[in-house]
């Protein structure tokens, strides 16, 4: 897995660097070029984000629609990325969290608090997560690295339930001086990929099976790791699909009952905040934006489409930097919007047209709830 990956990871950087030094190459020019790319989504997201971003550092005007159309299996997962970047943009800068400055990642065959990096598996606005090699156990890791990181490690490690991630290890590195948090590798699937395979094309009626969202799963995992889970298949393989959501959402909301018993408010549940196991077990991570009951602040955060209404309240009336008053009922009304999509391949309260700014976005969404 590691040699192909690798090579992946290589042609992603280097074309990467060609959107930058040619500015006539298109993401999807590089993408016929390179057909073995479309085998991976995340890659494509990535690549295509990395042009939208360049184009507006350019100063080009972009029609976001037009433009997430020219690629339509990953479009919903494209839109979400950009408009989380955005809102990161507009809000973030604001928070001492050390965002203001340009924090230069470890690269892909480096060694990170003695892990080799052999993949990107994502970026967001507060640090990237990356695959890693622990040579010393002959297994692979997640690693997740951020200029800070001590207040979430410190949070995940009050938890210990089935559905939460766990930490391995939490620590500074020395040569970086950037903060690293090691987990277990069960998944490189989310249920935003589970979304985009139950509702492909726009289609808005779900899968009679849940077995054949789990054959779009597959499809995301190298041939060895797929000899490792099918070992484990899934429960839920037989089941109907409405079945196996809620028994999933039944999971998730036990998840949040133990973080909530602990003092802890996640504030960012979203489908690309649960990975889903080849058992079909969701696992709830990044506590980037969680707060602490026992340190008595709420920063405002999480991601417009799934904000409760007082944190969109907070979205468009609050100051920068105020402590936003919100409890675990924001998590709840976050899961629920995340299972209506599930279950009806819609956001329960319309589709968000995202050609404006962030508090834009917040104050319509406002008025509909």
């Amino acid at each position: 897995m590691v040699r192909n990956t690798q090579s992946l990871q290589r042609l992603l950087s280097d074309v990467r660097e060609q959107l930058v030094v040619d500015g006539k190459t298109s993401a999807d020019d590089i993408l016929r070029n390179n057909p073995d790319l479309l085998a991976h989504k995340s890659m494509v997201v990535d690549l295509a984000f990395h042009e939208y971003r360049l184009r507006l550092d350019r100063g080009e005007e972009i029609g976001l629609s037009q433009f997430s159309n020219r690629f339509p299996n990953c479009r919903t997962s494209l839109l979400r990325r950009i408009a989380i970047a955005e809102f990161a943009d507009e809000n973030l800068s604001d928070l001492d969290l050390d965002c203001t400055s340009e924090v230069i990642f470890p690269e892909l065959g480096d060694s990170f608090l003695g892990f080799e990096l052999v993949e990107d598996l994502g970026a967001g606005a507060l640090g990237r997560v990356y695959l890693a090699d622990d040579r010393d156990l002959g297994r692979y890791v997640v690693v997740k690295v951020a200029s800070r990181g001590l207040e979430e490690a410190q949070r995940l490690s009050k938890l210990n339930h089935a559905n939460v991630v766990p930490i391995y290890l939490a620590e500074d590195d020395s040569e970086t001086q950037l903060f690293g948090i090691v987990m277990p590798f069960d998944s490189r699937t989310t249920l935003q990929d589970l979304l985009d395979a139950a509702y492909p094309d726009d289609k808005r009626l779900p899968p009679l099976k849940f077995q054949s969202v789990l054959t779009e799963f597959h499809k995301n995992y190298y041939r060895d790791e797929l000899k490792q889970f099918r070992a484990t298949e899934s429960k839920l393989r037989d089941a109907d699909y409405a079945t196996a959501i809620l028994q999933i959402g039944e999971q998730l909301a036990d998840a949040l009952e133990h973080t909530h018993s602990r003092g802890i408010l996640h504030l960012d549940i979203k489908p690309s905040n649960v990975l889903l196991t080849p058992r079909a077990v969701p696992m709830l991570l990044d506590f980037n934006l969680s707060s602490d009951s026992s340190n008595n602040s709420t920063m405002l955060g999480g991601t417009l489409p799934y904000m409760s209404p007082e944190q969109l309240h907070e979205a468009v009336f609050g100051e920068p930097g105020e402590f936003a008053p919100v409890d675990g009922r924001s998590d709840l009304f976050s899961l629920g919007v995340l299972l209506y999509e599930l279950l009806g391949g819609k956001h329960p309260f319309g589709p968000i047209t995202w050609q404006r700014q962030s508090k834009e976005v917040a104050e319509e969404m406002l008025a509909r709830h």
